[in-house]
């Protein structure tokens, strides 16, 4: 088994080293991604500079109907890479564990099927904004009142959410042969440009030696580990989401520091969420069923960004025990769990090789 892991790792960082690929959606918009599936342009900006007779308001609504798109689709094949990951692990696994592989691979169909229905959804309502029909949706509609907090309470009596496993068939979806548009390649090229770093795609905020202590130091920009709604608020954030991970790894003298940013789209959630203290931890739970705990190493006080009202956590872990850096680097992501003051949260994780890039840029230096 630690062979055929070893070389499902290998295969999956080769594919995410190589090639782009494009996604053709049916509004015409085009989504460029990496070879792991992580964004880097699209022509969304060129689908609205051609719609020059749509009035503000209309335009606002497909510019959110595009944005929509083009997470659904960028959701879709993060879990494409879930499906390979789970289907090979499950022709190789022991007998007794089959059944394991199976469960999840059922649940995550069940998932999928899900996402490409709201694709089909978005798709019409995209055309009806174009054509002037009114948008068609099961959505409520939002009450006048703001969310109040007992919408987004968690607390510590609050059963802990378990995540919704995903994945995807990976054959029949952007299929389309929708034209995509002569100056596309360039355009997209020069977007992805400004995102690349002198690392290639290992976006590098400091490589020296740290300023207090003289040792060897390599600092990674944030990047986005997953967004959540819960989907009793999903009705209140339609264009946006309620809550957004980020994540930077830190490699100092040798030893990792994990810097981790939550944005809440709200000003009152510390109400309800409350804050972290030093004794709390952060749980990582990988498709394999096994996991890896942190501790606080600094957090501060949560505040409020000026520009958006929203609020921000930002913390500091490190591994409870250092051993466990080998799970991280070959294991695969399923959930991350949080505990706050008022109690543990666990979230669902599409992006599942997120660390094996992370670590691969720090081990560049």
């Amino acid at each position: 088994m630690k062979y055929t892991c070893t070389f499902l790792f290998f295969f999956l960082t080769l594919i995410g080293l190589s090639g782009q690929k494009q996604v053709v959606c049916k509004s015409g918009q085009v989504i460029e991604v990496d070879g792991a599936s992580n964004f880097l342009a699209s022509n969304l900006e060129s689908l609205l500079a051609k719609q020059t007779t749509l009035t503000p308001e209309i335009m606002l609504k497909y510019k959110s109907l595009l944005e929509k798109e083009k997470r659904n689709r960028l959701e879709l094949l993060k879990l494409e890479r879930l499906v390979a990951i789970l289907q090979y692990d499950l022709e190789r696994a022991e007998k007794d564990k089959r059944d394991f592989y199976k469960v999840k691979m059922q649940t995550a169909r069940k998932d999928i099927k899900e996402c490409n229905k709201q694709y089909e959804e978005l798709s019409r309502n995209i055309k009806d904004c174009l054509t002037g029909k009114k948008e068609k949706s099961t959505e409520i509609s939002v009450p006048a009142e703001p969310v109040t907090d007992s919408l987004i309470a968690v607390t510590a009596k609050d059963p802990v959410r378990e995540l919704p496993e995903k994945v995807e068939d990976a054959t029949k979806q952007n299929q389309k042969t929708t034209e995509v548009p002569k100056d596309l390649s360039e355009e997209m090229r020069e977007v992805a440009a400004k995102q690349k770093k002198d690392d290639g795609f290992c976006a590098v905020m400091f490589k020296g030696r740290d300023p207090n202590t003289g040792k060897k130091q390599v600092v990674l920009y944030p990047s986005t580990l997953f967004t959540f709604t819960p989907e009793k608020m999903k009705n209140y954030f339609k264009t946006r989401d309620f809550m957004t991970l980020s994540l930077g790894l830190e490699k100092l003298d040798g030893a990792f520091i994990f810097n981790v940013e939550v944005n809440f789209n709200s000003r009152d959630v510390m109400r309800s969420y409350g804050v972290i203290h030093k004794s709390d931890f952060l749980r990582l739970e990988f498709i394999s069923g096994k996991r890896v705990f942190f501790k606080v190493v600094d957090v501060s006080e949560p505040y409020l960004e000026k520009e958006t009202g929203n609020t921000i956590y930002e913390v500091k872990y490190t591994l409870n025990n250092k051993q466990d850096t080998g799970l991280l680097r070959n294991e695969y992501l399923n959930s991350l769990g949080i505990m706050w003051s008022s109690g543990f949260e666990s979230y669902p994780v599409y992006d599942v090789d997120f660390f094996h890039r992370q670590i691969k840029c720090l081990n560049h230096d």
